[in-house]
């Protein structure tokens, strides 16, 4: 009778440790997911400033940017423009084109941080 009873003392402490145990890993698993998804909006936030500026270099300011070489190029052939003309013309072209594509870099690395928090893939259309 006595083993009994210290037997079912023994249980009852395992199961109230396996309990405690068990809330904690629960609230660590809480706290652990909150994080992530704190995480992928951010970076979902992130990603849609930089997609919606990647668009605008597409379709509005690299084209621009050539054009206004273009010009510049053919006024200088013309005797129109100083040759300084023509080099700041490129300067800004160049300098643009480097925005350009440290604007996709930072958009791919959102795009990766994206997928590495959903375990997913993000299709660019």
């Amino acid at each position: 009778m006595r083993f009994q009873l210290l037997s079912l003392i023994a249980t009852r402490v395992i199961y109230k440790k396996a309990r405690r145990f068990q809330k904690k890993a629960k609230s660590e698993n809480q706290s652990v997911y909150n994080d992530l998804l704190f995480q992928l909006r951010k970076n979902f936030n992130s990603y849609n400033v930089e997609r919606k500026r990647v668009m605008e270099f597409r379709d509005k300011i690299l084209p621009k940017a050539e054009e206004s070489l273009k010009l510049i190029t053919r006024g200088y052939r013309e005797g129109e423009f100083d040759y300084i003309d023509l080099l700041d013309a490129q300067r800004t072209w160049a300098e643009t084109r480097i925005s350009y594509i440290e604007s996709l870099k930072s958009l791919n690395m959102f795009i990766a941080d994206i997928e590495r928090l959903a375990v997913m893939k993000i299709r660019e259309q």
